[in-house]
């Protein structure tokens, strides 16, 4: 898959990200974060699991970034000081898993208080 086609979204997120940048230049009383990081992340639309993987492998090779696979996620990042470009696959059985856990989520109310 190729995500360089939209050449257009490419063009305007790095025009977007140039005017961002010269803003914070421009205004120095606004507040920037003192730790932490600022990120970007794309998550490849695929047909299957196997080919969004593909692509974030692929990804990483191109920029000689590591894999890293922790619950079904499969992501490489790119960091430039404080900001990070992170490409993601989730596979469908990660999600369904998640989805299922979060049903149960509205069941369950936690009561804090004086415990009188």
């Amino acid at each position: 898959m190729n995500h360089l086609q939209n050449t257009a979204r490419r063009a305007q997120l790095i025009a977007d990200l140039r005017q961002f940048a010269k803003y914070l230049e421009e205004h120095p009383a606004l507040p920037v974060p003192h730790h932490g990081v600022v990120s970007l992340s794309f998550h490849p639309v695929c047909d299957t699991d196997a080919e969004a993987i593909a692509e974030v492998e692929r990804v990483a090779v191109l920029h000689d970034l590591p894999v890293q696979r922790r619950s079904g996620q499969h992501f490489a990042t790119l960091a430039l000081g404080c900001v990070e470009y992170t490409i993601v696959a989730i596979e469908q059985e990660a999600v369904d898993a998640y989805d299922a856990h979060q049903s149960y989520r509205s069941n369950f109310r936690l009561h804090y208080g004086s415990g009188a």
